[in-house]
């Protein structure tokens, strides 16, 4: 798979949450560097209660590092592993609990991945309607792997923001990596039911030259201190 190419991802999520057994199926869609990703996700059983469905927000899109519209200097690994892969990633909502999924992206066919999810934890959050933009930290720990951070702020229906602070470590076969810090801007759109979600994003994959170029944000030399002697 390549840049440009549309990929249709099937997407399998399972897990216990609250101590209920957690099944949900859908499908997502985008294209290799493209940005915009798409998706459909249905519960096969009632939700846990105390569980939102558009919590599957942290993982199911933003699980498609793949798809993410690159900027100049930015390096994506994913793209040359056809958008296979495997994680952890975990969720820390305060007082209003924690997930933790472990997932993995396979080859499901020509122009298709299918992604599996296993999602545990405990969690107590009012009816989620919105997301606020986030951005994502990349740090490269050894060949083929990634560690990431990144918050999300959710809104509820009663006007409360659960905020979630999420840790996340790729597993890439391949030894290719990146060679240095990079982020990536996650902006999504919700619409849920009881039942399902909708969701779009766009993802912008971009390296700290660009935030330099961009808002001149470069330190100033260590020469510049030159003229401050200590005693």
């Amino acid at each position: 798979m390549s840049i440009g190419q549309l990929v249709e991802v099937d997407l399998d999520l399972r897990g216990t949450v609250n101590g209920a057994a957690l099944r949900c199926a859908g499908r997502s869609r985008g294209m290799f560097g493209d940005g915009d990703i798409s998706c459909v996700v249905r519960a096969r059983q009632e939700v846990p209660r105390g569980m939102d469905i558009s919590l599957l927000s942290y993982v199911v899109l933003t699980g498609q590092p793949s798809m993410s519209r690159m900027t100049e200097g930015a390096v994506n690994p994913f793209i040359g592993t056809g958008g296979v892969y495997e994680a952890v990633r975990t969720l820390d909502l305060g007082e209003h609990g924690h997930l933790s999924t472990a997932y993995r992206v396979e080859p499901a066919g020509e122009d298709r991945l299918r992604a599996v999810f296993q999602v545990d934890g405990e969690v107590d959050v009012p009816r989620l309607v919105s997301i606020a933009p986030t951005i994502e930290t990349w740090t490269p720990v050894a060949p083929g792997r990634i560690d990431g951070q990144f918050v999300m702020v959710w809104t509820g229906r009663d006007g409360e923001r659960v905020r979630g602070k999420t840790d996340t470590s790729y597993v890439l076969p391949t030894e290719e990596g990146i060679p240095g810090q990079q982020f990536r801007e996650i902006r999504i759109n919700i619409a849920a039911t009881d039942d399902e979600l909708r969701q779009t994003e766009h993802i912008v994959l971009f390296s700290p030259a660009l935030l330099e170029q961009t808002l001149h944000s470069a330190p100033a030399p260590i020469d510049s201190l030159k003229d401050i002697v200590l005693a």
